[in-house]
């Protein structure tokens, strides 16, 4: 008799490391998946595409390290924001996401 309970508390250890390494292979997949648009892209790293990246989340750090968060654009060769940002620096910048769109019930 202790043979079959050592053997199933076996099995069931082996259920358990197949189902943890199922969740974990899940979570890997919803991870890679997760839209890459909503990262700060940093500006040493590239730059918004003129007229297609059209406005976009900018992240900016002034002389004296304030950090701020801005709507911007980048044309043209330059930064313009929603509010000037002065002697700001741009740091980092990434895509705006899509709008909220109500789901219907069907």
């Amino acid at each position: 008799m202790k043979d079959l309970i050592y053997k199933q508390d076996a099995i069931d250890a082996i259920d358990v490391k197949n189902v943890n390494e199922g969740i974990v292979s899940a979570l890997q997949s919803i991870i890679e998946e997760l839209p890459s648009a909503q990262q700060w892209i940093p500006v040493s790293e590239r730059l918004p595409i003129d007229f297609i990246d059209r406005r976009i989340l900018v992240s900016t750090v002034s002389p004296t390290g304030r950090r701020s968060v801005d709507i911007g654009l980048w044309e043209g060769g330059k930064w313009t924001t929603y509010f000037p940002i002065g002697d700001d620096r741009v740091t980092a910048w990434m895509p705006l996401p899509e709008p909220y769109e109500e789901k219907r019930d069907e």
